[in-house]
């Protein structure tokens, strides 16, 4: 048989966030690998203005609107102003679809003034 694994790719930022767009200076990378039902993903953030609180996977949504949580990630390691995420999540079909069609996005939450989110990176092909 033949296994197609999709490569999708994440740009995290303040500039991104909606509905409230904002511009902290933290950044962020994420990568996410779809098979099947499987979502690999690993998230690098950054200078963040403090240790995040909430961080997940948002959809279905386009880059202009603010959507539910689909997954929420797991840290790797300790978190701080900088750190990392990185685990697997079953999804259902439509979120596999939305993930393909580019309708989700990665979404670190911070305490305060950024509870809806700091940073935040549509998930593109």
């Amino acid at each position: 048989t033949t296994k197609s694994v999709k490569l999708f790719r994440s740009a995290l930022n303040g500039a991104a966030e909606r509905p409230t767009p904002n511009n902290q200076p933290g950044t962020g990378i994420g990568l996410l690998a779809l098979d099947g039902l499987t979502a690999t993903y690993i998230v690098s953030y950054q200078k963040l203005s403090t240790t995040p609180n909430a961080f997940h996977l948002h959809g279905l949504g386009t880059a202009e609107q603010s959507v539910g949580v689909k997954f929420g990630l797991v840290p790797a390691g300790t978190l701080g102003t900088s750190g990392m995420f990185m685990g697997q999540a079953t999804v259902d079909q439509a979120t596999a679809d939305g993930i393909a069609q580019g309708l989700t996005y990665f979404n670190i939450h911070t305490p305060g003034q950024f509870a809806g989110g700091e940073i935040r990176g549509q998930v593109v092909p």
